[in-house]
């Protein structure tokens, strides 16, 4: 099952090396970069579900302590930090001839174990048996408390976890258990369908479908078969979209495609166009985009028509999008690198140096990069290159 973070996985690890494990905790006080503003826009790309891009950070880091809990039993030590979603700081092999190595317990056949033992006096001490082992086995304390077990899970996406549980149930043939674990994961729409499914619910249907679609990314493939169902019985376009997204991040292209197609222009989210968008060319593309705009001015509109125009090589409105996008949503890394990249292709290297100067442009993981333009314009005006500290990358470190 999938339901257990790399802290936990280590936590696992650490705990089977030796009998006696040393618990500690602690605080450490470290430099913190806050971050923000989630990408509400599935990527089937990078496939990051059920996991948001952030594409909002802090220029200046704050001074905040985390808590740190220690795990040593004398062979290795792990720090976790359980208020990042339990991930691993670090770890030390503390015998050199060892190392970390995956826990082969295999969890499905242990809740095979407890459901099997349900009603039978020896149930109880079994799930806590594997507690006692496995402190984060969800599944076990459900067995063991029910839905008490909810105080336990603090990770970053909770529904998550109670969705998956739900699946494992549904899968199984346990129905009333499927369907009381996602009504834990609250008012998410792909619970609330998967419920739908299982009961034929017209109620819990429409309680989806009156939902917005940002930010919500299908992605299990045991999901299809509820999204198929509501496609069809559904009405809302926005199972067709949720279809879609699923099927597409399997690489079935061919019948998302026309998913969205079947669509036309009748949803009312910018999240739906900027989707099919990243999924056209050409014209098709162009009036999506501009779709999602008039229903929604964002950054990532504005970013999305700035790739178009530089896809095709219309640069005089490349830059008037990204000098009207630099206005309204200001201190945006992609928006002011498209300006920059626009002025250069406009044939304005200067401008795009003095504009450049003024800005502060952070590093991105997604091979966003200021100083690649600043370059070309800096060779455009015969310039010797420069790595201006506030364009986010060093001068780099003459060749051995």
């Amino acid at each position: 099952m999938k339901i257990f973070a790399a802290g936990t996985a280590a936590l696992f690890a650490c705990a089977a090396c030796a009998a006696a494990v040393t618990l500690s905790e602690s605080a450490v006080e470290m430099p913190t970069y806050p971050f923000s503003d989630p990408d509400p826009v599935p990527c089937t790309v990078e496939r990051r579900y059920p996991y948001f891009r952030y594409d909002g950070s802090s220029r200046e880091s704050v001074a905040r302590k985390w808590k740190v809990v220690g795990l040593d039993n004398g062979k290795i030590a792990v720090d976790i930090l359980p208020e990042t979603g339990g991930k691993v700081w670090g770890a030390t092999d503390k015998a050199a001839a060892l190392a970390l190595s995956a826990n082969d317990a295999n969890f499905d056949a242990l809740l095979v174990s407890l459901v099997a033992a349900r009603g039978r006096l020896e149930a109880a001490d079994m799930a806590k048996a594997m507690l006692e082992k496995y402190p984060l086995f969800h599944a076990a304390r459900y067995e063991l408390e029910g839905t008490g077990f909810r105080r336990f899970v603090r990770n970053e996406l909770p529904e998550q976890t109670f969705i998956e549980l739900a699946s494992w149930y549904a899968e199984t043939g346990l129905l009333e258990n499927a369907l009381e674990l996602f009504a834990l994961a609250g008012e998410n729409p792909i619970a609330l369908v998967r419920a739908a499914h299982l009961s034929n619910d017209a109620a819990t249907l429409a309680k989806a479908a009156s939902l917005p679609v940002s930010g919500v990314f299908p992605f299990r493939r045991e999901t299809l078969p509820a999204l198929r169902w509501a496609a069809k019985s559904g009405g809302s376009w926005k199972f067709r979209y949720y279809l879609a997204v699923a099927l597409a991040s399997f690489h079935l292209d061919a019948e998302a495609d026309a998913l969205l197609d079947g669509c036309g222009n009748g949803p009312g989210e910018d999240v739906f166009y900027l989707f099919r968008a990243g999924r056209r060319t050409g014209e098709a593309r162009l009036a999506d985009l501009l779709r999602a705009k008039a229903l929604k001015d964002s950054w990532r509109t504005g970013r999305a028509l700035c790739r178009h125009y530089a896809e095709t090589k219309d640069w005089k409105r490349m830059l008037e999008t990204a000098e009207e996008c630099d206005r309204r949503f200001p201190g945006r890394s992609p928006i002011q690198i498209a300006r920059a990249t626009a002025l250069v292709r406009c044939g304005r290297p200067k401008d795009a140096i003095a504009y450049l100067e003024t800005q502060t442009v952070l590093p991105s993981e997604f091979g966003d990069d200021a100083m690649e333009i600043w370059h070309e314009a800096q060779k455009l005006l015969d310039l010797p290159p420069t790595w201006p500290e506030n364009l986010g990358k060093g001068k780099p470190f003459a060749s051995m």
